[in-house]
């Protein structure tokens, strides 16, 4: 009986106790504390700090939300803020809290937006990028960055188990680049959890990437810094990505490549990408240099503009004077259709990939358009440059068209009559060139012209100076072939001119 009534009288004080939770939790005004925190909050930050408004609930714990909080880069709250959350909460646990233990079981950040930048010297903003990680950064905290000497040690800890971004935005502008770099993630949310010190957390994101539907999405294990630490040979002082797993959906190319000029070549397409690998750090000056990854890529609607590049390379044929011009008068007009025209579209391109030392590896590829087709291997970097060889092969058709029209291309081809000619693209940014390799097209072409020419004149030369009256004077290159007629003003001087025939001497009697 006396055990009955001791659990009926605990019960009760549960239930006081509650509803004194409860009174005080809806009496008590928070919001009046809202100044002091953001003056302190300006004062840790050396930025402008607003807030509209600070509350105090109950969401089976003590639920702290805050309302248009934004961080300013200037001196003024004014312009598109470093970061700014429509609504933060925090869910903390009670009992816990009775200890000197905060044991947040979730924050989640509604429609944030954040804002990364870089100067024209190259200097790094990512000040709102801070703000949003510093729960997970307190909570990831090594004990040992707070030792019995370190101020407040001892006094309160601190623990997060999940972080939660919902309908985040990030704008990121680069002007190192002119134009400057304007890209938009839309529709951020990601999710991070088995938040501990010194042990791998859990991370998944997803976000529109220059559009407006998801196409992007990223999972891996993320390493915090641990600055406590003496060497970062483990990758634990500066961070890091394990795991990494990272899938694109017909990415929009061109937003993601270094800004161009209106005229200027450059790459448009769509990109999907399923690919693996790790980032040994998290300092941003070595995101790239230190990416590993390997995986699988596709490019559709591929297409170079302002760059034709069988017509760039038949210009960079030196050895043959107005190639270009001659092709455009003597081919058919839907050949010439196609060498006229501003761009080069792409057949769809599927090719293994890795990316190692800031370089996408192109170990071995195969692009093709209507009339050409381009095989090799090469490299693109992940900061613009771009270096590439392989063989350009011209369909043989067109072949066929092109030699017609100048038959000094006959050389070129191969077994199965296409044109055939190395060249190299190399490059930085939109700054692209197609470079065909003049010794190889000047020793197919140019030797066997120049046989071709010391023949004839060496027949010419054999044969009778002054012909019977009548007879059609000896042949010369045709006027329409530019190469063959200084071919043979070169090569004149050095062929000898036949000698005269000797009178007969009498015999002897």
């Amino acid at each position: 009986m006396a055990m009955k009534k001791l659990l009926v009288a605990i019960g009760i004080l549960f239930l006081l106790a509650a509803a004194g939770l409860g009174v005080f939790l809806a009496t008590f005004d928070a919001d009046r504390y809202r100044p002091r925190l953001v003056s302190e909050a300006h004062k840790a930050l050396h930025r402008p700090v607003t807030l509209e408004r600070l509350s105090l609930g109950w969401h089976g714990g003590i639920a702290l939300r805050l309302q248009g909080v934004a961080i300013y880069e200037g001196p003024a709250a004014s312009g598109e803020p470093l970061i700014r959350v429509e609504s933060a909460s925090a869910l903390v646990r009670l009992g816990p809290l009775l200890r000197k233990s905060v044991d947040v079981s979730s924050i989640l950040l509604n429609r944030p937006h954040i804002r990364l930048s870089r100067d024209p010297q190259g200097q790094l903003n990512l000040a709102g990028l801070a703000a949003a990680g510093a729960p997970i950064a307190a909570a990831g905290t090594s004990p040992a960055a707070s030792g019995p000497g370190s101020p407040g040690a001892g006094a309160v800890s601190f623990q997060v188990d999940e972080v939660r971004v919902i309908g985040g935005s990030l704008h990121w502008i680069d002007a190192m680049v002119s134009p400057p770099t304007d890209l938009w993630v839309r529709s951020l949310d990601v999710s991070i959890t088995h938040i501990a010190p010194g042990r791998p957390m859990q991370v998944e994101v997803s976000g529109a990437v220059a559009g407006q539907q998801p196409n992007v999405r990223a999972s891996g294990q993320l390493v915090l810094p641990d600055r406590s630490r003496a060497s970062s040979r483990d990758g634990a002082r500066s961070g890091s990505v394990e795991r990494l797993s990272l899938a694109i959906d017909r990415l929009p190319l061109e937003p993601l490549l270094p800004a161009s000029t209106a005229d200027a070549p450059h790459f448009q397409g769509r990109l999907t990408l399923t690919a693996q690998g790790a980032l040994p750090t998290l300092d941003p000056a070595q995101w790239l240099p230190s990416l590993s990854a390997s995986g699988t890529v596709r490019l559709d609607d591929g297409k170079i503009a302002n760059l034709n590049i069988l017509r760039e390379v038949f210009t960079r044929l030196s050895m043959l004077p107005g190639l270009v011009e001659r092709l455009e008068s003597r081919l058919p007009p839907e050949y010439r259709a196609k060498l006229a025209a501003n761009e080069t579209v792409l057949a769809p391109i599927d090719l293994p990939v890795r990316i190692q030392g800031g370089l996408l590896q192109l170990d071995r590829f195969d692009v093709r358009t209507d009339t050409v087709g381009l095989a090799g291997s090469g490299t693109v970097g992940l900061a613009g440059s771009t270096h590439v060889q392989g063989v350009l092969r011209v369909d043989p058709t067109f072949s066929a068209a092109v030699i017609q029209s100048v038959n000094e291309l006959q050389r070129l081809t191969n077994a199965s009559g296409e044109l055939e000619i190395p060249v190299t693209i190399q490059g930085q940014g939109a700054h692209i060139a197609v470079i065909p390799d003049l010794n190889y097209v000047a020793s197919r072409v140019i030797m066997n012209k120049v046989v071709d020419v010391l023949g004839a004149l060496l027949e010419q030369r054999r044969g009778d100076a002054s012909p019977p009256e009548g007879a059609e004077p000896p042949a010369t290159p045709q006027e329409a072939d530019p190469l063959g007629q200084l071919l043979h003003r070169a090569l004149q001087r050095y062929v000898p001119e036949p000698s005269a025939p000797q009178p007969a001497q009498p015999s002897q009697p």
